[in-house]
């Protein structure tokens, strides 16, 4: 119980601490200075951090209602991937 309980606070920090260093250099990007658009800029973060935190969940749990939860689990591993590859290749076109 003891691990599952410290896994559950580190894990829960980590998430803050990204969570805050991603505001954070969004907020450097936007100009702070002017308070519009670092109110623009947060809002934004906070509006696809949603987004990005709860499509994959819901997408996830209608695939696992619809074809059953080692295809729907495979078929979200496969995107997981494919999103890694493009990523890495729009990185390496952007150099």
């Amino acid at each position: 119980m003891a691990v599952l309980l410290g896994t559950v606070a580190a894990s829960s920090a980590c998430y803050g601490f990204i969570y805050l260093g991603g505001l954070s250099g969004v907020l450097v990007l936007a100009d702070t200075s002017a308070s519009q658009q670092a109110t623009q800029a947060s809002a934004g973060y906070f509006l696809m951090a949603y987004l990005g935190f709860s499509i994959p969940v819901i997408t996830t749990g209608v695939l696992i209602d619809a074809v059953g939860h080692t295809l729907a689990l495979t078929l979200f591993g496969l995107a997981l991937l494919v999103g890694v590859i493009v990523t890495l290749v729009l990185l390496r076109k952007a150099r």
